[in-house]
């Protein structure tokens, strides 16, 4: 299947170069932990691939990214050129993976509205498949939660064994009836509180209620995959309510790409 597929990693854009360089970063890792699943796939013996592999190191799988908004080519451009160059290679079939947290409009329309040009401008020599958005991965909520344990085992934090504990998913919120609710489903699962940037109930509202309640350590997951303006505004904000609350423990943890390997959760879902 890996000689035969090439893949895509599609992220949102943005004017922040951030999320571009962790993109190149874990598509890389995508690569390298790809060509590792590969080899152990290969039918000749450990000794044969060891010597192989002193000889010539094998061919990476074609990992390719592409932003929906904010970059020099279009989605449909970028997406055209990569194609042109697979073909070129024998490769007639990429499997396309969106680098986004919920099933917003990009996901339910934009993506698949620009695989289906692309298709069509392409014929039947060549298949484009959409896989499942990276947070629909099963492997989200067990990331998620071995990420809190790490937090929990740290020398400055009892979160799991104090009863005045917390913990908050911090996403940035819509308004678009029902965008919420993996959220809320992925936090109950979590044993955590929801909280939103931009909408009801705000991070800051959730915060000043679980203080009231007498809560003295409190872990807040930035639900977001690359660090960027929201997960410094977010940062900035904690640290202000540290001061504000100085009798509580706050915990803020990084962006997805840097609490944990993303590679894992894409793998899973590229691979079928």
């Amino acid at each position: 299947m890996f000689e035969k597929t090439a893949y895509l990693l599609i992220y949102h854009g943005s004017r922040d170069p951030r999320p571009q360089q962790e993109v190149l970063r874990v598509a890389q890792e995508v690569r390298e932990k790809l060509a590792a699943k590969q080899a152990s796939l290969s039918p000749i013996s450990s000794q044969q691939q060891e010597t192989a592999a002193v000889l010539t190191k094998p061919p990476e799988p074609l990992v390719y990214t592409a932003a929906l908004e904010l970059a020099p080519l279009s989605l449909e451009d970028a997406i055209a050129q990569i194609l042109t160059e697979i073909k070129q290679q024998g490769i007639t079939h990429l499997r396309v993976l969106p680098l986004f947290l919920l099933p917003g409009v990009h996901v339910r329309e934009d993506i698949p509205a620009a695989l289906a040009q692309a298709q069509e401008k392409a014929g039947e020599g060549m298949s484009l498949e959409l896989a499942p958005y990276v947070g629909q991965s099963p492997l989200m909520a067990q990331k998620l939660q071995e990420n809190l344990g790490e937090i929990a085992h740290s020398p400055s934090c009892s979160l799991p064994s104090s009863p005045s504990s917390a913990k908050i998913i911090v996403s940035h919120g819509s308004r678009r009836q029902g965008a919420n609710q993996p959220i809320a489903a992925l936090a109950q699962e979590l044993g955590a509180t929801t909280a939103y940037w931009s909408i009801s109930p705000l991070v800051s509202e959730q915060l000043e209620a679980l203080v009231e309640q007498g809560t003295r350590q409190i872990s807040m997951i930035p639900y977001f995959l690359f660090p960027g303006g929201l997960t410094d505004a977010i940062a900035q904000q904690t640290a202000d309510w540290q001061r504000q609350f100085p009798q509580v423990e706050f915990h803020l943890g990084p962006p997805l790409s840097r609490s944990f390997s993303l590679t894992d959760l894409i793998i899973n879902q590229l691979v079928v």
